[in-house]
């Protein structure tokens, strides 16, 4: 959405990078440029041909979900932002990447319903924590929907993880292991859901 609205701003275009796949660090560069379309260089390391080709772009990359690869994609930002002085980044992270000048924005959580005052389904449907655990739930049970047995199970679950997007998303994700009761019930007992936002 973000990159959505800022295309105008972005003469040599935004590009958005996912990294929820990648599992070696080492090969952060290449996957940046693999989405940027530039082709490895013989004898010419990758980094310095981003660097090389990004120098004078007024662009933005998005990488998203890097808190798995964190020093990797401190050092490749911190590299491309000195030699790149009209290039923005914007990352997607559990983490922050802890590097000078960077600039936080905290997801707020999502609206929970109150249990007194909605009376439908639909009312349900219309709070965006519900929204997104009947998206991901969907994922992995294909025809998931609200009904009147889960819907009370389907709110206590948003509302145990205070909203927070990927606490859901990570419950919703169970829901072809675990019926919804005892994702509740695991919520309840000792919070195996929940997310710690600290680097250890």
């Amino acid at each position: 959405e973000i990159g959505h609205s800022l295309l105008n701003g972005f003469s040599a275009g935004i590009w958005f990078i996912p990294l929820e796949s990648l599992t070696d660090q080492e090969l952060l560069p290449q996957t940046v440029a693999s989405f940027l379309n530039i082709a490895e260089q013989a004898d010419h390391p990758m980094l310095e041909t981003l660097i090389d080709q990004l120098r004078n772009k007024n662009s933005l990359l998005i990488l998203d979900n890097c808190e798995h690869l964190l020093d990797a994609c401190a050092q490749l930002v911190e590299n491309l932002l000195q030699h790149c002085p009209t290039l923005k980044i914007l990352t997607t992270s559990r983490e922050a990447l802890r590097l000078e000048g960077e600039a936080f924005y905290y997801v707020p959580a999502l609206a929970v319903p109150p249990h007194h005052e909605v009376r439908s389904i639909d009312e349900f449907a219309q709070y965006e924590s519900i929204r997104l655990f009947l998206q991901r739930a969907k994922l992995v049970i294909p025809g998931f929907a609200l009904t009147q047995a889960n819907v009370e199970t389907v709110v206590k679950i948003c509302d145990r993880l205070d909203g927070i997007p990927l606490a859901i998303e990570l419950a919703a994700a169970r829901i072809d292991i675990f019926a919804l009761e005892e994702v509740l019930g695991q919520l309840n007992r000792s919070f195996d859901l929940r997310i710690s936002h600290t680097r250890l």
